[in-house]
């Protein structure tokens, strides 16, 4: 199907559906993987050398994601830390992205 199709296909749709073909063009990068789907703040509930769990203080929502010992970035009560450093009840702010991985981390003794 040629473009000019796909255009003329839009418009008789309307234009909800011409944003949406705008966005879904052939050849677009893909999302990245450092964007951030959820952001978290709670309780610090499990943590290993593979992954944490944060559980959040309104609903008490289990959020879990995995270490990335290159791209997550850890800071605890605002110094540079490492994922081992953390520890159950502390209390923590977090991005996770889209790969479920942690993108950050800002842990704070309680």
């Amino acid at each position: 199907m040629k473009s000019v199709d796909v255009v003329t296909f839009a418009l008789a749709l309307g234009s909800a559906a011409l944003s949406s073909v705008a966005l879904a063009r052939p050849g677009s990068p893909p999302a990245s993987v450092e964007a951030t789907d959820k952001r978290v703040s709670g309780i610090i509930t499990a943590v290993d050398a593979a992954s944490v769990c944060i559980t959040t203080l309104h609903g008490g929502k289990v959020v879990t994601g995995r270490i990335d010992t290159a791209r997550t970035k850890v800071v605890l009560d605002g110094a540079p830390a490492h994922a081992g450093d953390l520890q159950i009840t502390y209390g923590a702010k977090a991005e996770l992205g889209l790969d479920d991985v942690w993108s950050s981390i800002q842990a704070t003794r309680r």
